[in-house]
């Protein structure tokens, strides 16, 4: 019995130290075991969805450069200028594949009562002004053709030089009334006139989208008078020229282009 209690107290301590590395063993497994799950690589799915959404990042095209249409196109335009004065003008062009630009213009303008461009007079001492010159019924036509050399930048902006030919006419029923003493004198009569005008212009052309602009363009020309009757009561300098002269040209087109 003795023996037994002397080996068990020889052998206890050994048994205690081997547990005590299994113990220590089992720790540092499972610490190598977080620290390789902490390390492990993510599953491929996982990666696979990450490399997607790196991808899409990358490859997400930035928005293209706003750049004017490609030639050829052809336009549809028109002029809210002539809204003010009591008309309407729209146009149509084409540009080749060289840049080419042909453009044709066409408007009719009328108003019964153009008042603003009557002529008054004091009234000779009656206390009212007289209209002088008085226009009823006025009545244009005008047909513009355009040739210009269109020339393209890196942005929406092109800008372009030429020429233009204007033929048009203008009729207006006229009241004249002229004062003599106590005597006011009144005639009514028809004024027409037909011109013709040709001149050179420069513009600018703001592409808004691909398919919206707006055209500004400028020059100048001469007015050469082809017929009338009473040309003098309708020729209004450069507002409305019908006499030979030398008259600016200005214009405004919003249009697209198709």
């Amino acid at each position: 019995m003795k023996r037994y209690l002397l080996l068990l107290l020889f052998l206890l301590p050994g048994i205690m130290l081997c547990n005590a590395q299994v113990d220590d063993e089992e720790e540092e497994e499972e610490r190598q075991e977080t620290v390789e799950k902490k390390k492990k690589p993510k599953s491929k799915k996982v990666e696979e969805e990450e490399d997607d959404e790196e991808e899409e990042e990358e490859e997400e095209p930035d928005e293209p450069p706003l750049l004017p249409p490609p030639v050829p196109h052809r336009h549809f335009m028109l002029n809210p200028l002539s809204f003010t004065i009591s008309g309407f003008e729209i146009g149509y062009g084409k540009c080749d594949e060289k840049n080419n630009y042909y453009r044709f213009y066409g408007g009719y303008y009328f108003s019964e009562e153009a008042g603003i461009y009557n002529d008054n007079d004091d009234g000779n001492g009656f206390g009212q002004p007289i209209p002088t010159v008085k226009y009823k019924d006025m009545e244009q036509f005008r047909f513009e053709f355009q040739y210009a050399k269109m020339f393209s930048t890196v942005s929406t902006l092109q800008y372009y030089y030429g020429f233009y030919g204007i033929i048009k006419s203008l009729s207006a029923q006229v009241t004249r009334t002229s004062v003599n003493s106590s005597v006011i004198l009144t005639s009514n009569y028809k004024a027409r006139a037909f011109a013709a005008s040709p001149g050179l212009i420069l513009g600018v052309r703001q592409y808004f989208k691909q398919h919206v602009f707006v055209d500004i363009f400028g020059g100048g020309g001469i007015t050469i008078p082809l017929d009338g009757t009473n040309v003098d009561d309708i020729h209004r300098g450069t507002i409305l020229p019908y006499k030979r002269s030398i008259n600016p040209r200005l214009g405004l087109s919003v249009g697209i282009t198709f």
